[in-house]
């Protein structure tokens, strides 16, 4: 995630990310927390992924794009990301899809709070649903119920209306089209679907803002490199 402050933005580095890049190769963590750093210029925070070319990733942070493969690789390696190739309409590679995880991946699983064991699934700790719950779990389920993307569905109408007044900076084919791949891939599931959709553009939106202030900023991760 960013942080706004008056000094400008910086990036959230997770200290177990730094802990475990030094213990799998202390040589490579200086380069692995750049591009860390550098990704946040181009997250969508509401799925955490961004599709930087590995070109423009090596201009940010003013290294090459072995350096880069080798920081991505690294990055990986530890559990911080992970990544699907992209084919344009052609079938030709475009640039990767990245997944940023912020949570340790050690913790996953088997997180033990107030003698209750559960899971943890992006830093969240999920407990067993009790007896008591699961009456009124299942009647909410029943008045709401989330589905998968819905069959048929396009942008037009009042929605496309919508996205072009409230998101004008947006490329709504290519955001359209990164929703769809994402919430498919995903098999995403929500009771609102075009609530969801509203959110994923506001934020395309802020984030098209922010990037030329971001590029402006100087990488500051305060570790040495």
């Amino acid at each position: 995630m960013s942080v706004e402050t008056e000094t400008g933005p910086f990036a959230v580095v997770p200290l177990w990310m730094v802990t475990a890049l030094t213990e799998k190769n202390a040589g490579g963590t200086g380069s692995a927390l750049r591009v860390w750093v550098a990704l946040h210029q181009w997250v969508n925070y509401n799925s955490r992924h961004a599709i930087p070319s590995k070109q423009t990733i090596a201009e940010s942070v003013g290294a090459s794009i072995n350096t880069v493969e080798r920081a991505l690789n690294l990055l990986r390696d530890v559990g911080a990301l992970t990544w699907e190739q992209r084919r344009d309409e052609a079938g030709d590679l475009t640039s990767n899809d990245y997944l940023l995880h912020y949570a340790n991946p050690s913790m996953q699983e088997g997180s033990t709070t107030d003698g209750a064991t559960g899971s943890t699934t992006n830093g969240v700790v999920t407990r067993p649903i009790s007896n008591e719950k699961k009456k009124s779990s299942t009647s909410s389920t029943r008045r709401a119920s989330s589905t998968p993307w819905p069959e048929g569905w396009s942008l037009d109408g009042d929605l496309l209306a919508w996205t072009r007044r409230e998101c004008p900076h947006v490329n709504i084919t290519n955001e359209w089209q990164l929703f769809h791949d994402w919430a498919i891939s995903k098999d995403a599931r929500y009771v609102k679907w075009e609530a969801t959709w509203r959110n994923w553009a506001r934020r395309a939106e802020t984030n098209h803002k922010a990037r030329p202030r971001l590029r402006s900023q100087p990488v500051d991760i305060r570790y040495p490199v």
